[in-house]
């Protein structure tokens, strides 16, 4: 017994020392034979232990095929990065998983586990290099045939791909799938696919400066940016041709705003003419891929500016901004020359609430409200079974649900090492979709969020390999509509539990705004001439933006873009102005002079000009007529006025247009009235009565003293050809200027030189 007992305390001795280090020394070294093949000790897997802390990054390249089968060899590639630590000699160990992966549930609960997972290595590599803070190392994985098996048709395989690096105690696991198909006993399950093509939240698209906005659309337009890898990463093929991805379009990206137009040739978000407008050779290549696209996918036209319908059709369906966006989605066919699928609603959170219904057909009456994009989970459901994308209502209006997770899941592609985990996700989950009822053939949607910026090769790489899964089929969103025509109408609606990215940006009150916004630039249009249309498609647009849904991501960028159009909106009318004056007003009623200025570079015509005294000393007879100003002058307008009591008045004056919307710079005027009063009437007349008496008076006397006074005789004139020259008045016997004394008053003499001499008669 004792001897006995030294052979159990020895055994557990060793197993103390050298047991934990065993597995780790065994799987270091690949299987002989096997390219990075397991290693093992007795003819089977090595079992892996728990895993430790993170401190390396592992990128999943690709796992190859995605589905196994029996005799198919899988590849996985990807690479190994180090963070925050040096790796001297890093490892890569596949594991298998140790749980069975059937429902949505496990998927997920396997996909977001945080615990170490305990199971069965399959295949390992060795980096054989060390790997320097910041750099990366490739790695190649081959599993032999055999090594993946389920004892089932089809399914879903769980693994789990670890790094491992001893020198560092660097120890990281990510989680993924590898699909499993021994023979085609189901129906593949029908996935449609809708993309947004809409515009990125920034302001500087619309900035009043043509160069910011110029500048803006460049970037945002470059084949590099969003839209341009949005449209090449779905614009892939499958083995029986090209992924048929629903491309829901803002008219908004092609620079043209058909809602701020109105309907005139104004290209360009500037309302500028065709031949003039920076924009029209930006949005040329993209209006050409989305042309050329058409024949490979569905061209949704959304609403102008995509506005939040989500946040708009409960509190004001009827809105005039709202209305006329969804109208102008038509526009987008007319600006590609083709047909593109208008009146559909896709309201950013995806409520299918009661009474969402009714303000989408009154929002959409101009168009037709044809279907209604939402979440699957806002309808009710069969326990253990996924909701279908084609329903109705019980009024007969097409529903068109995506699945959540799905939708979710396909903004995981921002980066190329997302690509691969992404994939191997969407292949398990339509798995396990296709679990729930292998022989139904089902029908589901995955509408990809505003928010997808992606990767083009990771979008690429999801949507190619989810048209080579085998229990997947690809339709377009057309046959989805159809399909809808033929459900049963679902028992109820509900808001769901998919909860939109961010909050609304736009309520009630910002409309009645945005409205009154519009109203009044389309009324200081009115006033600057020509020059007024494009004023007002600009500051259109601007406001057509507000309401967009896009906001939701960037409040901070909605707030410049609002800022932007309130400053254009003053900039246009500030330099027209009322000249402060002050004036004195001496008359019961008279006409007051007041000038208006305009500093604008353009002619305005039809401002008029209004008086607002306040006080009563001072009231205008009639308001004056609407004046035309050229540019950089000004303009004097007569105004009547009634002077009622003397004091000082202060009038406020404004300019309006037409309607009496106030444009430019009111001004303040001072009129200092003295009205000349009743008793300036009655002693002005006393005085003009008195100067009348006093010149009676005076007529009279000189009339008296005329008749006291002898006729004088007038003497006939002198003859022709002798010189007259002046006479002195009658005196008593003087002589002047060669006048006798005695001489008669006014007779005539003859100048005969230096002295005068007397006239004779020759007969005397």
């Amino acid at each position: 017994m004792t001897f006995r007992r030294g052979r159990v305390l020895a055994l557990l001795l060793l197993l103390a020392l050298f047991g934990p280090t065993a597995p780790a020394a065994y799987a270091s070294a690949p299987a002989p034979g096997s390219t990075g093949g397991p290693v093992r000790e007795t003819g089977g897997p090595v079992v892996v232990p728990a895993a430790a802390t993170d401190s390396a990054v592992l990128a999943l390249g690709s796992v190859t095929p995605p589905v196994a089968g029996p005799g198919v060899t899988v590849t996985i590639t990807g690479s190994v990065v180090a963070r925050t630590a040096r790796l001297a000699d890093p490892t890569v160990r596949v594991v298998l998983g140790s749980t069975t992966v059937v429902t949505r549930a496990s998927v997920e609960a396997w996909a977001t586990s945080t615990a170490a997972p305990g199971g069965l290595e399959v295949g390992n590599a060795r980096i054989g290099q060390a790997v320097d803070v910041g750099s990366s190392a490739p790695f190649t994985i081959t599993i032999p045939p055999g090594r993946f098996l389920l004892n089932r048709a089809f399914g879903i395989i769980p693994i789990a791909i670890q790094v491992r690096d001893s020198a560092s105690s660097t120890n990281e696991t990510t989680r993924t799938f590898v699909g499993w198909q021994r023979s085609k006993q189901y129906e593949p399950i029908r996935l449609a696919v809708v993309a947004p093509v809409t515009l990125t939240p920034s302001a500087a698209l619309f900035d009043t400066n043509t160069a910011t906005r110029t500048e803006a659309w460049k970037q945002e337009l470059d084949p590099a940016a969003r839209i341009g890898r949005i449209l090449d990463g779905t614009d892939g093929d499958g083995p029986a041709g090209p992924v048929p991805v629903t491309w829901a379009v803002d008219p908004g990206v092609l620079g043209v705003d058909s809602a701020a137009t109105t309907g005139t040739a104004t290209p360009g978000s500037a309302g500028g003419s065709a031949a003039t407008d920076p924009l029209v050779p930006l949005v040329a290549p993209l209006r050409t891929r989305l042309a050329t696209g058409a024949g490979r996918h569905t061209l949704w036209a959304l609403p102008q500016a995509d506005p939040d319908l989500a946040a708009t059709v409960t509190t004001s369906p009827n809105d005039p901004t709202v209305v006329a966006e969804i109208t102008a989605s038509a526009s987008l066919g007319r600006e590609l020359g083709l047909a593109t699928t208008t009146g559909i609603a896709w309201p950013v959170d995806g409520s299918f609430e009661a009474t969402r219904e009714a303000g989408l057909r009154q929002a959409y009456a101009g168009i037709g409200l044809q279907a209604v994009v939402g979440s699957s989970s806002a309808l009710p459901v069969t326990s253990g079974f996924t909701g279908q994308a084609p329903r109705r209502t019980p009024s007969g209006l097409t529903l068109l649900a995506w699945d959540d997770v799905l939708s979710r899941l396909s903004t995981q592609t921002t980066t190329a090492a997302e690509g691969a985990l992404t994939t191997q996700r969407f292949v398990a989950e339509t798995g396990a979709i296709l679990a729930e009822s292998p022989g139904a053939a089902r029908t589901f949607l995955v509408a990809m969020p505003r928010s997808l910026n992606p990767d083009v090769g990771a979008l690429r790489q999801v949507l190619g390999t989810l048209a080579q899964t085998p229990w997947v089929q690809f339709v377009t969103t057309g046959e989805l509509q159809q399909q809808a025509a033929n459900q049963d109408p679902v028992a109820s609606t509900s808001k769901g539990s998919w909860s939109g990215y961010g909050e609304a940006q736009v309520d009630a009150a910002r409309l009645s705004r945005i409205t009154e916004q519009r109203r009044t630039t389309g009324e200081i249009a009115s006033v600057l001439g020509p020059n007024g249309e494009a004023y007002r498609n600009q500051l259109w647009t601007m406001l057509d933006q507000l309401p967009s849904v896009r906001w939701r991501a960037n409040p901070a960028e909605r707030d410049r873009l609002d800022g932007l159009a309130s400053e254009a909106s003053a900039a246009a009318t500030r330099g027209i102005s009322v000249a402060p004056q002050t004036t004195n007003f001496l008359a019961d009623e008279g006409t007051l002079q007041v000038t208006v200025v305009n500093d604008l570079g353009v002619d305005v015509d039809g401002v008029r000009l209004v008086l607002n005294p306040t006080n009563t000393r001072l009231r205008i007879v009639s308001q004056p007529d609407p004046v035309q100003i050229a540019a950089g002058s000004r303009a004097v307008v007569p105004v009547r006025a009634e002077a009622l009591a003397a004091g000082l008045v202060p009038v406020n004056a404004i300019l309006t247009t037409a309607d009496g919307t106030p444009i430019g710079v009111p001004g303040a005027l001072i009129v200092r009235a003295n009205p000349p009063g009743y008793a300036f009437y009655v002693v002005g007349g006393a005085i003009v009565l008195l100067i009348l008496v006093l010149g009676i008076v005076r007529t009279l006397r000189r009339s008296r003293t005329s008749s006291r006074t002898p006729a004088v005789p007038v003497a006939p004139p002198p003859p022709q050809e002798e010189e007259v020259v002046d006479v002195a008045p009658e005196g008593d016997g003087e002589t002047v200027a060669g006048r006798e004394t005695g001489a008669p008053s006014g007779s005539p003499v003859r100048a005969t030189g230096p002295a005068a001499r007397r006239m004779t008669d020759d007969r005397t």
